[in-house]
Formats: structure tokens, sequence, C-alpha cells
């Protein structure tokens, strides 16, 4: 007999959320990728078939759909479904035993009885078996989804009374690991364990989870940093550029820079070094830095920056998270918008789960630069193909935005309609709505690489929220905010598409490229955010007032030794677009239609290196 099984582990999101540096959020959802892929193996090993995901792959997402064909008794579902689950407990345990031995045979007996307790109680594991046959997969699978939400909603818990310093990045676990020094508040020498490692600040205390996290996946070889920094981030651009220069000629400053922190490679050197607020003493014992290190690297540091002003190339402080999801993702999978979903609903999840596999894979590699371009845009912590969380550099913001959505739409989307094997014979799936087609909503946040990565991240999430719950039919948007050193934010949300089926990020590059070449002052935007606060919201002609007023305010700020008058209808044109296309809602359109223009001179000033 058939059987349906469906497993889900738990927390997701908070976990991978609670970080300090970008280095906790990549483990996070590298550590809960590997769990999955345990679960999918042993799946394997027991002669399962897995539907969803179609493969192993560095982001898994936090669900396996598979099927079974055996006869069995509920005992022995249960013990299956239990051994299948307990790989997440016994992948755990081997990190436990690499953090052991990290932490030291003089400082883990501490904190043992402790480390290991707040691990066993953290993860929790749900799946269901349901009976299933071919002719009533698509009932079954409702069955067991819904089976599933409501394990889920009746979980048991352990409680673990704790008092006591609290980890840095959770704020719930007991602290149990310190940097040697001065003990932390609240801790005592008896209840924590005090090491030595760079990658643990002075003063922060991590519960064993987050410990984990901070140092996975535990190398043998010395500490290296797995993931760029937000500070490498937002000099990506600049410092690719420089390793070309440096590549063309007789001079190795970058690697005389590398060098002064006895590092061969320039990326294993923190981008923060670039920056001349953290050439201080204080900042290199923070750090663990050795001060000695201080005066020749400043001198080297002083050269890459004057062949970096020589060659226009800005050393940006500001990178940008991008997170997408894609709409209606339930719907799609229970076969909703799917005709003879009776029928057919089983090939459709081997169909959609493999062409979000193949988006995932190449999401990953065109943003971390090992597709055809080789270009690298950022780095991605996470691509599971129906969503995605990375970091950006600004330079390529707008074009990555496009590609990736115009990518999905290409290998997602419009292949849900080829032909492929349905029930053994070959064949096209109907739907029952006009123009199927899969979207994703995208949340954005531009930030200083120095705003804690928690708030940059939780903007990026409420944005992407506000783009999927924006009240209209049609989803397919993205919001953008623009988190400024001061406090101030501005956002947006648009479309991804404008009224002319043409991309807005299009629209926003080309506003961008004429402020960057200087053919415009951004005084015009300026001065339209002032003007619009004294017209009624509600009054009918305003639209026409608006272009109208923004039409004198652009030949005003248009520089006449560079830019020819006929180019102002251009950008008259963009920014009506912009106006048609931001918040349909009167109340917020103002806001959102400024906003837009405001984070493109935003973005343009981060890009000419204005801190």
């Amino acid at each position: 007999m058939k059987h349906l099984f469906l497993f889900t582990i738990s927390p997701v999101q908070s976990f991978i959320s609670q970080a300090r540096k970008t280095q906790d959020l990549w483990a996070g959802s590298r550590m809960l990728s590997a769990f999955v892929a345990k679960v999918y193996e042993a799946i394997e090993r027991e002669k399962g078939i897995v539907i969803f995901p179609s493969k192993i792959s560095e982001s898994m997402p936090n669900r396996i759909l598979a099927s079974f064909d055996f006869t069995k008794t509920d005992k022995e579902l249960k013990d299956l479904g239990k051994k299948i689950a307990d790989e997440v407990a016994i992948e755990l345990y081997e990190l436990t035993k690499k953090a052991e031995i990290k932490i030291g045979e003089t400082e883990y007996p501490k904190i043992k009885t402790a480390f290991e307790t707040q691990l066993k109680n953290y993860f929790s594991t749900f799946w269901v078996f349901v009976p299933c046959t071919e002719e009533t997969y698509a009932n079954d699978y409702e069955k067991a989804d819904r089976l599933l939400g409501a394990v889920k909603n009746s979980r048991t818990f352990t409680q673990n009374p704790e008092q006591g310093r609290k980890c840095s990045l959770s704020g719930e676990q007991n602290a149990l690991v310190v940097y040697k020094s001065n003990l932390p508040t609240f801790t005592s020498n008896e209840t924590v364990a005090q090491v030595s490692n760079p990658n643990i600040n002075e003063g922060e205390g991590l519960s064993a989870i987050s410990y984990i996290k901070r140092f996975y996946p535990f190398r043998k070889d010395k500490d290296k940093k797995e993931f760029d920094s937000t500070a490498d981030i937002a000099l990506l651009y600049t410092l690719t550029e420089l390793k070309k220069i440096q590549a063309k000629g007789s001079d190795l400053f970058l690697n005389e820079f590398a060098i002064c922190f006895n590092e061969k490679n320039i990326d294993e050197v923190d981008g923060q070094l670039f920056f001349e607020e953290n050439f201080t003493k204080k900042y290199f014992e923070k750090h663990n830095i050795n001060p000695n290190f201080l005066h020749p690297a400043k001198i080297k540091r002083e050269t890459i920056q004057k062949i970096a002003k020589q060659n226009n190339l800005p050393f940006t402080k500001y990178y940008a998270i991008l997170l997408f999801d894609a709409d209606s993702m339930g719907a799609w999978l229970s076969g909703e918008y799917l005709n003879d979903r009776e029928n057919k609903l089983q090939d459709f999840h081997k169909h959609i789960s493999s062409l979000l596999s193949g988006f995932a894979d190449y999401a990953k590699n065109y943003v971390d630069g090992l597709g055809s371009d080789k270009i690298k845009k950022g780095r991605t912590v996470y691509a599971g193909g129906d969503d995605y969380l990375g970091f950006i550099n600004l330079h390529y913001l707008f074009e990555v935005m496009k590609h990736l959505r115009e990518q999905f739409k290409q290998q997602v989307s419009e292949r849900l309609k080829e032909e492929v094997l349905i029930n053994g014979v070959k064949g096209k799936f109907q739907f029952n709505i006009e123009n199927p087609e899969m979207s994703f909503s995208a949340g954005i946040s531009i930030a200083h690489y120095k705003t804690p990565l928690s708030e940059v991240l939780t903007w990026a999430r409420k944005m992407e929220k506000e783009a999927k719950n924006l009240e209209t039919d049609k989803k397919d948007k993205f919001g953008i905010a623009v988190l400024k050193k001061s406090g101030e934010i501005h956002k947006a949300v648009l479309n991804f598409k404008d009224t002319n089926g043409s991309y807005f990020s299009d629209n926003l590059q080309k506003i961008l490229d004429y402020l960057s070449d200087e053919k415009y002052s951004s005084n015009f935007i300026n001065v339209l955010e002032r003007e619009l606060s004294l017209f009624d919201k509600n009054f009918e002609y305003r639209k026409r007032i608006v272009i109208s007023e923004a039409k004198r305010l652009i030949e005003n700020s248009r520089n006449k030794q560079k830019t020819p008058k006929n180019e102002n209808e251009k950008v008259l044109e963009l920014v009506e677009e912009i106006y048609n296309s931001t918040d349909e809602r009167t109340e917020y359109k103002d806001n959102h239609f400024h906003n837009t223009l405001s984070i493109c001179d935003f973005i343009n000033r981060k890009l000419q290196g204005n801190d």
C-alpha cells in the first residue's frame, strides 16, 4: 500500500534571523539545509521516493514530501517516521562533538550539561504518514498537509528554566561561551566557558546553538571567514575593479595590504578595514587584531585609497538585502489552478519541484559569480527556488532584481506549460485560470554596513510582506526601503513591471544613470517633494499638476553643458511612469512616488562615495 510522508522542522525563520554577523545568518541556513538533506537521504535509504524537493542542494526547503510503497502497521509507521526524523538529532550530536573539541577539554566540562540540554530542546521535527492511492493523490496530499499543520499546532515542549546572562544572538537561552577576558555581567567562571577566538567579540556571550552557528561548519584549518561581511558586500564592486587594476600592473598594493594582517589573500581581510573610521587602536583591540598592524596597514590603505580615487572607484558604505518569495505557492502546490488535479497533481508536483530546484541553482550561481558571466554581484544566504535571501552590492541591485524576476518567468513559470510525462504519457498541464503565471514578491532593504543586521533583515521581510499584502488583486511587486544612518527611512512598493510591460527596475536604473552622469541635478526631486505636500491629495487634477510641475523642475535641473533639451521628455516619461506605477491607494501614492525618486538619488550619492 502506498503512503505519503510529509516532514518539516522548526524553528526556521527565527533561527536563521537570529544573527549579529552575516556568518551567523549563512550558517543558520546551511545547518537547516544539512539537517533536511540527512532526512532526504534517510528516506531514500528506506526505499522512499522524494517528490519535493527534487534533489539535495546547498539550500534545502524546510519541508519534504515523499511516497512509500509498503504495507506496515501503525506502530511500524511510527517507528519509521521517528527513525527518519532522528537524523536531525544525529547530525546535531555530531556538531556537538565538534563544538566540544573547539571549546577545549578544560572549559567544556563546565558547560557540558547545559550545552547538551539547550541543543536537545531547541529543534522540533514534525511528520505524518497518510495512506494514498494514485486515484486519490490530490485529496491525500491535502489531508497530509492539514494533519501536519495540526501536529505542529499541538506540539509538546520541555520547560527549561534558566537564570543568568542571555545569548547575544537570540536573547533567549543562557550564554554559555564568552570571550576570554573580563567576564560579562551576570556570568561566573563556573557557569561559562571562556575561549580566545577572533570570531567571538569581547563582551559577547553565545548559547549552545549560537556557538555552533558562529563556527559552523567547523573546518580543521585556521578560522577563516566562511561568508562575506556587510562591508565586503558594500565594497564588492570597487574591490573587484581594484583586483583588475592590480592584475594589469606590477604594484601588488592589495596583496601588501593583506600581508599586513598576516593574510595571503585580500578576500580574507575584513572589509571594515578599508574604512578610515575603523583604523584606531580601540577598533583593533575590540576585534582581536594585533595593534602593531595599525601603522603599516594604514600606509598601505592610503595607497589603495589613492589608486581608487584615480580610477573613480568610491568606497561605498551601503549594501542591500534582497528577499523574495513565490506568490500563492500554497495554491500552486495544492493544485488549485490545475485542471484534473485529482489525476495530475502528483506529476505536477514532480515537475514544479524540478523547475524550482533548477532555478535555485541558477539564482545562487548568478549572484555569487559562478554563472556564465563570472561576475560576483553579492552572496546568497539561501536559494530554495520559490524563495531567496541574499546580500547584493548596490552597483548591481537593479540589474539583479530584473534578471532574477526575468529568469524566474523563463525557467519556472513558462515551463509549467511545457510537454512532460503525465501518467506515463507525454502531454501538457492545463490550467483553470487565464494566462497562468507564477510570480514572486520581493523585499529589499538598503543600509549602512554598521546598521545592526537584525534590523536590516527585519525591514527586508517587512517590505516583502507589504508587497504581498498590498490591497490589489495582482501581486508580483517589490517593496524597497532605505535605512539612513540618521534613522530616517524611505520606502516604496512598486510593480515589477510598469504600465507598458517593461521591468520597472529599468526605469529606476535610467533615473540613476541620469543622476550619476550629472546630466541632471537631483534638486528637482527635493523641490517636488516640498511642493507635493501643498497639494490636496484628493484633488481631481492632481496628476496633471504633478507632471506639469515635474516638467518645469526637470528643465531647471538640466545640466545644459552635458544634456540637450530633448532629453527632458525622456526623463519626464520616466517620472510619469513612476507616478503611474506607485501604490494605487491615494493616501500612500505621494509618499511612494517621491520616496522612489529619493531612493534613486540616495543610491546615486552612495555609489559616488558620499557618506
